[in-house]
């Protein structure tokens, strides 16, 4: 039985010359370039979802402990000494108003990256529909309170929005990034919108 034997020759054809590895390197440098926007756009948008589930989801555990305890909780959201979006829960009564302590940060809310803003104006008084919620600030421009039944403590000017988005340019919200959680009725009900319904 013959044995097969392969040899390999080496020599010039062995490796790749400077000219193949350039145009590789050029080739993968292009790619980059148009595919790193698209991605950083990408994550910038999953950071806003993770702010606006995490502010949907406290204003949802605010109701549910007003419930539970049969008494007013109010939530409230504000800039801490960072700059770092934050919020509260905390049980208010008007026969001895509470004061938000125990903040926690929102996360994914980077300062740079992120913007949250409300129309928020006092407790459960907003700006109305049509106007553009207004960036948080270090004192919270006012709060949601429910009351024991989970429905908003009146007076009532509605709808109460708190939305988040991409910060652009200047740290402007970018509209069509925006994602927000508004309660529309004095029952408390809560939906969550996107874009230009944030305004609405």
């Amino acid at each position: 039985m013959k044995q097969l034997i392969f040899r390999t020759k080496r020599g010039r054809n062995a490796g790749f010359t400077l000219l193949e590895v350039l145009v590789v390197v050029f080739m993968i440098g292009i790619l980059v370039t148009i595919a790193a926007p698209g991605w950083l756009g990408f994550l910038n948008q999953q950071r806003v979802n993770a702010a606006n589930n995490a502010i949907t989801l406290a204003l949802r555990d605010t109701q549910r402990e007003a419930r539970a305890k049969k008494l007013n909780y109010s939530f409230v959201v504000r800039l801490n000494s960072d700059n770092v979006a934050e919020y509260a829960i905390y049980p208010d009564l008007a026969s001895s108003p509470g004061t938000p302590d125990g903040f926690q940060r929102v996360p994914e809310a980077a300062p740079n990256l992120v913007w949250i803003g409300t129309n928020l104006t006092d407790k459960n008084i907003s700006t109305g529909p049509g106007t553009l919620p207004a960036a948080i600030t270090s004192t919270p421009a006012g709060k949601i309170q429910f009351d024991h039944t989970g429905a908003i403590v009146t007076p009532f000017s509605g709808p109460l929005t708190i939305a988040v988005a991409q910060a652009g340019a200047n740290r402007e919200p970018v509209l069509a990034s925006m994602r927000c959680v508004q309660i529309t009725t004095i029952l408390g009900s809560m939906e969550n919108r996107q874009g230009n319904q944030c305004t609405q």
